[in-house]
């Protein structure tokens, strides 16, 4: 098969929080604790045994975390993002991210 991706993916595992978007009184959303296996600026794919239909909305927010070697901390921050799974399978589901996204420092979320 041919590699069509044209965005780096890579192997990440970053925590991830996923919910169905909108999520309104009439239709409540579902929320996910989640990993990710690997991530690009496109999208990304979520391990998950209970993957969601193709074409679900969903808004994601992903930890990221970063230590510094002249800082004695790590330094955190949050990515908000919207998207819609493109692909569900046995190990989890392909999310492929739109324009909508937020980020947010750790002292902030």
């Amino acid at each position: 098969m041919e590699e069509r991706r044209q965005l780096e993916r890579f192997a990440l595992s970053l925590p991830a929080n996923l919910e169905t978007w909108p999520n309104t009184p009439e239709k409540p959303g579902i929320s996910l604790a989640l990993h990710t296996s690997n991530v690009s600026s496109g999208g990304a794919f979520f391990l998950t045994s209970t993957p969601l239909p193709e074409g679900t909305s969903v808004k994601i927010g992903l930890a990221l975390r970063s230590s510094h070697l002249d800082s004695p901390r790590d330094i955190g921050s949050f990515v908000e993002v919207t998207g819609k799974v493109s692909r569900s399978e046995r190990a989890g589901m392909a999310v492929v991210f739109d324009n909508r996204y937020r980020i947010i420092p750790e002292a902030l979320a």
